[in-house]
């Protein structure tokens, strides 16, 4: 409650324990200490660590334990971020994933690294057909293609341009295009 390192010298003797002394005493604990798992003004908890014999914990042992605590904290803080942005990472891509723009990524080759449903439903791959495959492979006019792909390495981004890609079937999707390189 207070956020504070709390040592018990003597479980049998002391006052404050009384609520748990015979329990403690039963299990053969004799001090105890109470670490607090703080981390960046969050409390998760705390550290409880029990000796079998009195007066067990010194200045050495609850700097030592301070510190454990502080690193149990840390480790509690990136394990709740770590699913913080797994969370955000599966809210994005279900976005995209549902949006009707055709949506993908590739590589400085022009090799795909994702792409979103709608581009496998207009041309007709699956996603493991495209992931990792040229996306030039895929355009109609190579050089056309090759050249919009130059300007947008120069430019940063193109909009509205008209792009015609292969779809599996052998027919050809037109498709509004913009891009912008991301960094």
């Amino acid at each position: 409650k207070t956020r504070k390192f709390c040592v018990m010298r003597d479980i049998g003797k002391d006052p404050l324990y009384k609520p748990w002394q015979k329990e403690a005493i039963e299990r053969g604990y004799g001090s105890s200490a109470a670490i607090p798992l703080v981390c960046d003004d969050r409390t998760f908890g705390a550290l409880n660590v029990y000796a079998g014999i009195c007066d067990a914990f010194d200045k050495e042992e609850m700097d030592l334990l301070l510190e454990v605590g502080h690193d149990i904290a840390l480790a509690l803080k990136t394990l709740e971020i770590k699913e913080e942005i797994k969370e955000t990472k599966e809210f994005l891509q279900n976005i995209i994933d549902n949006t009707s723009d055709l949506v993908c990524t590739v590589d400085l080759e022009g090799r795909f690294l994702s792409i979103n449903r709608a581009v496998t439903e207009l041309l007709g791959y699956k996603e493991e057909d495209l992931i990792g495959k040229s996306k030039i492979d895929l355009a109609v006019d190579p050089e056309l293609f090759m050249n919009i792909f130059r300007e947008v390495l120069e430019k940063g981004s193109l909009s509205n341009l008209e792009v015609s890609f292969k779809k599996k079937d052998g027919t050809i999707a037109d498709i509004l295009y913009s891009v912008t390189l991301l960094t």
